[in-house]
Formats: C-alpha cells, sequence, structure tokens
C-alpha cells in the first residue's frame, strides 16, 4: 500500500505546474534576524519594559455573498461560512525591554495557518513603520482555529481548483490559479494586520512584566502515541504604569476544532471566549498555540452535565482565563529581551505538498535546489527575562519539546529519537513553544515515528513537509541557540556553552 500510494505521489508531483524558483536565485527581502547587537550590553538604570496592544474584527463585511470556505477540514462539497458564531479577530502586541535594541511584535490571527510568502507581504508593507520605529522582529502566527476562513487555500474546491488551475499554468497565465483562499480577504486580512501591528506599538507605554506557569494537565490530552503532553500553562501580564488595561497573553497547546467536520458557521473557537472573559476581568487578551500536534481539549469537564457543544466550548475558555488568573503572577520579570530568527531550507519530501504548490492551491514559497524542493522557513528564539519562547513555523510534537519520544520497540521505523528536549535548549530559561508562527509547513513529527499517512494513529504525514523535518527543525534550534550563546559574556556564556557541548557529544538526530 505504501508503494502503490508513493507512486500515484510522485506522478502527481510531476505534472505540469508553476515554475518554481531555483534557489540560487531567490531573494529574501523581507527576513527580520532580530536584535543583532551585543545582548549583554548594560541596561540604563531607567530600563522598563513596554507594551502595546491591539485587535481588529476580520469578519468580512459580505460573508453571504462570496464564497468563503471554512478552513481545517478537507470536506466535499467544501465547507461555505453561512454565518457567524462569534467572532474572528487579528490580536497584536508589541513589547521592548527599554535597552534601545528594538521593539518586538507578535500578531495572532484566527486562522488555521498562514504562510510564510503572506507574512513577507505583511513585513514589506511595514518595512518603512518598522524602520522609523526600532521594529526589529515582526512575527505574525495563527491560533489553528478550525472554524476561521480559509487563508491557506487547502480548503475550497480543489477537484475543480485542479481541473482550473492546470488549464491556467499550462496557457502561461499562474496568475488566473484558484484555491480556497479568497484574494480580496486575504489582502483586506494582512491590510488589518498591519494597522493593528502600527497601533500596537504607537501605543507603547511602560510597566511591569510579569507571569505565572499554571498546571494545565486538565485542559488537554493526546491522540497520538506516545501520549505526551506540554501541561505547562505559561501566562504574561503586563501591567502599565498610566493605569490603563493590563494585558494577559497565555501559550497553551490546545487544538481549537471544537465545532466538528460538518460546521459551516465562523467561531474564534474557545479562545474568543478566553479573551472575551479576561477583557470582562479587566483584561487585553491574546493567546498563543503551543506544541499541539495531536493535542487536543479536554471542554467537558468544564461544562455543566447536559450542556450542548456551543456551551462546552464557552465554559472551556472563560476556565481557562480564570485558571491563569486565579494561580497568580508570582514571577517578576527584569526588563532583559533578546530575540533572533534563523533561515530553514526545508526539504520537501512529501510529494503531496509539491503538487499542491505546482498547481498554485497553496501559496508557500517553494524552491528547487536541482536535486529536490525545499520550503524556506524559520525559526525564532525570544527570551524575556527566564522565559524563552521558541517560535516554530508549524504543529511540533509535543515530544520534541518535553521528551518522552516512542524507542526501538514502538517507533514506526524502529530505531530511536536522540536528540535532547527543546525544553532544555537554553540553560537557565524556561522554555515555551508557539506553534503556526511565521509559517504553516504542517506537522513536525520525530523522524523515527514518520510512516505511512493510512497506517492507524498516522494521519498527520499526510500533511507534513517530510520524515526529517523533526530533526532539522531541532538542529536549526541548537545552532539558532550556540549563535546565542557566543554573544553573551561571563558565566551565563561559560553555562549556555557547556550545556551545547554536552548536547554535540549526544547521539546526532536521525536523519
Amino acid at each position: 500500500a505504501d508503494g502503490a500510494i508513493e507512486g500515484v505521489l510522485d506522478t502527481a508531483a510531476k505534472v505540469p505546474g508553476e515554475k518554481l524558483t531555483d534557489i540560487a536565485d531567490y531573494e529574501d527581502r523581507a527576513f527580520m534576524p532580530g536584535r543583532e547587537q551585543d545582548c549583554v550590553r548594560p541596561l540604563p538604570e531607567s530600563a522598563r519594559w513596554s507594551l502595546g496592544y491591539a485587535q481588529a474584527g476580520i469578519v468580512p463585511d459580505d460573508l453571504t455573498e462570496r464564497a468563503y470556505y471554512l478552513g481545517g477540514y478537507l470536506a466535499y462539497p467544501p465547507n461555505r461560512a453561512e454565518g457567524v458564531i462569534d467572532d474572528l479577530r487579528v490580536r497584536t502586541i508589541a513589547i521592548d525591554d527599554g535597552s534601545g535594541r528594538g521593539t518586538v511584535v507578535f500578531s495572532e490571527i484566527d486562522c488555521v495557518g498562514i504562510s510564510s510568502r503572506d507574512i513577507a507581504d505583511i513585513r514589506l508593507t511595514l518595512k518603512k513603520f518598522a524602520l522609523e520605529h526600532n521594529v526589529v522582529s515582526i512575527n505574525v502566527g495563527a491560533i489553528h482555529c478550525h472554524s476561521g476562513i480559509d487563508t491557506q487555500g487547502l480548503w475550497g474546491d480543489l477537484k475543480t481548483a485542479a481541473m482550473h488551475n492546470t488549464v491556467n499554468i499550462m496557457k502561461k497565465d499562474p496568475d488566473a490559479v484558484v484555491s480556497g483562499r479568497d484574494p480580496i480577504f486575504m489582502q483586506e486580512l494582512k491590510g488589518k494586520v498591519v494597522r493593528t501591528v502600527e497601533d500596537a506599538v504607537t501605543a507603547m507605554t511602560p510597566g511591569r512584566l510579569a507571569y505565572t506557569v499554571a498546571d494545565g494537565s486538565a485542559y488537554s490530552h493526546s491522540k497520538r502515541p506516545p501520549y505526551v503532553t506540554d501541561s505547562r500553562m505559561l501566562a504574561l501580564k503586563f501591567v502599565p504604569d498610566d493605569g490603563s488595561a493590563p494585558t494577559v497573553a497565555v501559550e497553551f497547546p490546545s487544538h481549537p476544532v471544537s465545532l466538528g467536520y460538518s460546521n459551516k458557521m465562523l467561531s474564534g473557537d474557545f479562545v474568543y471566549y478566553m479573551c472575551d472573559e479576561l477583557e470582562k476581568q479587566g483584561f487585553n487578551g491574546m493567546y498563543f498555540q503551543g506544541a499541539e500536534l495531536a493535542v487536543a481539549s479536554n471542554r467537558g469537564d468544564f461544562a455543566p452535565q447536559g450542556s450542548d457543544n456551543m456551551k462546552t466550548i464557552e465554559c472551556y475558555g472563560r476556565a481557562i482565563a480564570r485558571h491563569v488568573i486565579d494561580s497568580g503572577f508570582t514571577g517578576e520579570l527584569a526588563p532583559r529581551m533578546d530575540a533572533a530568527h534563523a533561515r530553514v531550507y526545508m526539504p520537501v519530501g512529501n510529494k503531496l505538498y509539491v503538487f499542491l504548490r505546482k498547481l498554485g492551491i497553496i501559496n508557500n514559497d517553494m524552491l528547487s535546489d536541482g536535486k529536490q524542493f525545499r520550503f524556506p522557513t524559520e525559526i525564532g528564539i525570544v527570551e524575556l527575562g527566564e522565559i524563552a519562547l521558541l517560535l516554530v513555523p508549524g504543529e511540533l510534537a509535543p515530544e520534541l519539546l518535553m521528551g518522552g519520544a516512542l524507542g526501538t520497540d514502538d517507533s514506526y521505523t524502529h530505531t530511536e529519537w536522540k536528540n535532547p528536549p527543546l525544553k532544555d535548549l537554553i540553560p537557565g530559561k524556561q522554555c515555551f513553544v508557539v506553534g503556526l508562527m511565521n509559517d504553516a509547513i504542517g506537522y513536525i513529527i520525530p523522524d523515527n515515528d514518520y510512516g505511512s499517512f493510512v497506517a492507524p494513529l498516522h494521519y498527520e504525514e499526510s500533511v507534513s513537509a517530510g520524515r526529517h523535518t523533526a530533526s532539522q527543525i531541532v538542529s536549526a534550534f541548537s545552532r539558532l541557540a550556540a549563535d546565542n550563546a557566543s554573544r553573551k559574556t561571563g558565566a551565563e556564556k561559560d553555562a549556555a556553552i557547556n550545556a551545547l557541548m554536552q548536547k554535540e557529544a549526544a547521539p546526532q538526530p536521525v536523519g
């Protein structure tokens, strides 16, 4: 069966399609490396955290007049949006530590995923603004909501799109291709992200930044072996000096897929109710998706018995907000921030991705090096005091972060995953994953457990770049952490280099 499937996909990947850029000719004008100056320069005594917040609705006014498809489930006929249950939004924070080394921005969109090409458009539009306001890192991600509008192209009428696009590409008219993405909506969405970035940066005000790491074990569970989850629930709280509304940002892994396969109504899922509850309690709200490859919510545990589906979604979201507030924000972060990003040219072993890209159904940049295809994507590390956010361009298997990957007896390839967990990447820091940030390349599965997507409990392989994606991502993070360590001094540098030397002595990743 594996051979037959591979043969079909190999044939599909060879269909005539849009000519892909040669990797030698690729020019990335939108990549932002982060804070390149010396990260150990002493902060002025007056240094304070500053933060600004902005949000905007993204539901189009003509929802019932045009064909807007819901992104997240492959259905035929495709799920066309028929109405709105609550709301879809983009939420943005801008943060600075007062060092003069630049502002870092995070935007989260209520959607299933957004490609690096769209994020490049946003960054290029903001290029002048970023220079004028010393913004050195602009990060745009998705909460991975399956009840939002298709932002990737995968969830429209694929049969019609494939035939239509093949004809137009053969006519050398690649601009005429269609997909589940509505081009007018995408243009408006990117404009709204740009405006929230501008508004958040200009609204920055000084204050204090605190955090809590709450126990989130009751809020989610994993559906794929080895059934690992990151049960930590990170919440950051910024309290402005001027008495304006504080901001709470929550990082936690849980798929917002509560409305199901046949749903045709737009909703921000539990994230809408989490943020709404925070607003009711006087906070601006923000959600970051964690390492959630096959992690689902435990919604029923927080709703009254007999509640309907929407009630359980609402109760679950509000419970998360109350949980982080009740946990208390006992840790205060000193104003010390670092942000670094690195390019990763990810090999694309999944022929289905090649087929979809050549036909213009997905719009991720894809390059050719003469031997194989590659996604130009990126990773990042943003350190806020003793907290480190690992920015991952896809859906990371939790065992890559927390440890506990399957071994020789239980993994698909009957080999070992030999990399240390990413939670131990940076000595002295608590590391958390922010998933689907700055790109959406699919699931990131340990190399040794990457198998056939028709095998039981291996669906995720169908939407993954390939069997060596995990080792490529983990190795890239190790290199970026080592580069950051080389810019530090004293005991902090010695500890970082010692830890990295120990990792170098460990067995290398599979693949």
